[in-house]
């Protein structure tokens, strides 16, 4: 890129300054000797015009081949990344990427693939209706060994989400609805609905869970919600 630009910035100076000689007059010897031949009869305009054409010609290919080195130029430092032009569109779609695994982990207790979403150390939390898990093995045995075992089936799905981006930080807010079927004999469907926050950090290029606060939905009735 650097010698690219330093090629744009340099050929023009010796366009010009070539230029400026052709105007003149002024050629070099080397473009005489092959605008003249021994076997042609020296004709002094004719040679003139076919050295100030050979000039012309040198000069408006080298114009055309910085056009072109611009154009180039230009294009790779406003499309960095034609996909995604921009970084915080590239977060909100990685974003929407990590929702999708983190529903499809829960659906399929996967704690193998809730370990490639979570950041796995000491420090992650969840905070649920039943309870406060610390830490990503408690995240394992109090939400997806919980789900596993306690439900036959499961079916997580969002809604409205919203992503809120604070540089390598995250909050991503959504509602959810869960369909279910309980484990045991009579095997019972049950639906809950709720709201969800999920706190993510961005490290090595991906982003990870590191926090996640769920409730019901709002109760509004007098002294509920309080």
């Amino acid at each position: 890129m650097v010698a690219m630009i330093a090629m744009n910035v340099l050929l023009p100076v010796s366009i010009f300054t070539e230029w400026r000689q052709l105007q003149a007059g002024k050629v070099s010897a080397n473009h005489a000797k092959c605008c003249y031949s021994s076997n042609v009869r020296y004709q002094p305009d004719r040679i003139s015009h076919n050295i100030f054409f050979a000039n012309y010609t040198r000069i408006m290919n080298k114009i055309i081949f910085v056009a072109i080195a611009a154009i180039v130029a230009i294009s790779s430092c406003d499309s960095p990344n034609k996909e995604y032009p921009n970084s915080v569109e590239k977060d909100n779609v990685e974003i929407h990427a990590l929702l999708e695994k983190y529903k499809k982990s829960i659906n399929e207790a996967d704690t193998t693939l809730a370990g490639n979403i979570w950041l796995t150390n000491t420090e992650v939390s969840f905070i649920h209706p039943h309870g406060h898990e610390k830490g990503w093995d408690g995240i394992k045995k109090g939400i997806y060994e919980m789900f596993g075992s306690r439900f036959e089936t499961r079916d997580l799905k969002s809604y409205n989400e919203r992503i809120t981006l604070y540089g390598d930080m995250a909050v991503l807010e959504f509602y959810w609805i869960f369909d279910a079927t309980l484990s045991g004999e009579n095997t019972v469907p049950i639906q809950t609905k709720g709201r969800e926050t999920q706190v993510l950090k961005k490290t090595d290029n991906d982003w990870r869970i590191v926090h996640i606060h769920y409730s019901g939905m709002p109760e509004t009735g007098e002294g509920e919600g309080l």
